[in-house]
């Protein structure tokens, strides 16, 4: 992706090694509503390295958990990683999908759709089930509802930010028109009631 064009969204995804994650990171421009959309995607390497991973959890809009259908480890691994991003973000309006990955090997299958939608359910995340090798029409369905999902959010707080920024002035002549007031009330109260002139 050319680096001058500026991301719309930035994308991380974790998992345990060999689920298939970075085939998840080879698209980097997303079609939504005919428009076509650029994308950062991160792909977290295994080192052991906790402190680079919470860099990336902080600087993702939108994250993509996958572990492989035919790892039950791999699986456990990921519901401990959404579990993580939460605690890391430390916000709730998070946008997490945990995705089971390799649904062409589905003879060798150990993890089912029911466990990963339950599991999804009970994190609060989206859940997608996909082939990333095979078929990569359902990975950028599964994109495109990420960045649906981050495009909104982001479009609800830049208007929330210029309607607080918007109030603000109306705030200022409030509080300014308050302040008037009191200094003039405590200045007739320093001078005192006025005598009456008499005739």
């Amino acid at each position: 992706m050319n680096s001058l064009v500026p991301a719309e969204a930035r994308f991380l995804v974790l998992g345990s090694k060999a689920v298939g994650k970075s085939e998840l990171t080879y698209n980097h421009t997303i079609k939504l509503e005919d428009e076509a959309l650029t994308f950062d995607i991160r792909d977290t390497i295994e080192k052991g390295d906790a402190c680079q991973i919470d860099k990336d959890i902080r600087w993702a809009d939108a994250f993509l958990v996958v572990y492989s259908i035919t790892d039950k480890n791999s699986f456990n691994k990921a519901i401990q990683q959404v579990e993580s991003i939460y605690d890391t973000k430390g916000i709730d309006e998070l946008q997490v999908a945990l995705v089971g990955n390799k649904v062409d090997l589905e003879h060798f299958r150990k993890v089912s759709t029911v466990e990963g939608q339950s599991a999804a359910e009970q994190l609060g995340c989206m859940f997608f089930e996909v082939s990333a090798s095979e078929n990569y029409v359902n990975v950028q369905e599964a994109l495109n509802v990420l960045f649906r999902k981050v495009s909104c959010h982001k479009k609800y707080m830049k208007q929330a930010k210029e309607k607080r920024k918007n109030t603000h002035p109306q705030i200022e002549k409030k509080k300014q028109k308050f302040g008037n007031s009191l200094f003039n009330w405590k200045t007739e109260k320093k001078r005192g009631p006025r005598r009456s002139e008499t005739l």
